[in-house]
């Protein structure tokens, strides 16, 4: 029995780090055409929002990744790549943030139970 259990969490870890990847690359795709954006309409955006974003992408990265080993820590990761989000795009986070958030959701309810004192 804890065999199925154990192989149902990695199921779930997998989901978790796909979801995290996808995310994280819509979240790629989002930030380069809002600074290509910019950049074109030479508007008084500050320089800093593409390097906001692009760190986005690889804190989100990073927690996918680190999704399948550690959880907990993926789930951060990710949250925090979501909500720096928000600040770079705006309403363009709409596409990768709620993905980030759910994968963030089902790492962190993937997580190993301690042992209650």
């Amino acid at each position: 029995m804890r065999e199925v259990e154990e192989a149902g969490k990695a199921v779930l870890r997998v989901v978790a780090a796909a979801i995290g990847l996808i995310g994280s690359v819509i979240l790629l795709i989002v930030s380069i055409v809002i600074s290509g954006k910019h950049a074109l309409l030479s508007t008084t955006v500050p320089q800093s929002h593409g390097f906001i974003g692009f760190m986005a992408f690889v804190v989100g990265l990073v927690g996918a990744l680190t999704t399948l080993f550690k959880p907990r820590a993926g789930a951060l990761l990710m949250l925090v790549a979501a909500a720096g989000f928000i600040y770079v795009a705006g309403f363009g986070a709409i596409l990768a943030s709620p993905l980030l958030a759910l994968a963030a959701l089902i790492a962190y309810l993937d997580r190993p139970k301690t042992a209650a004192r």
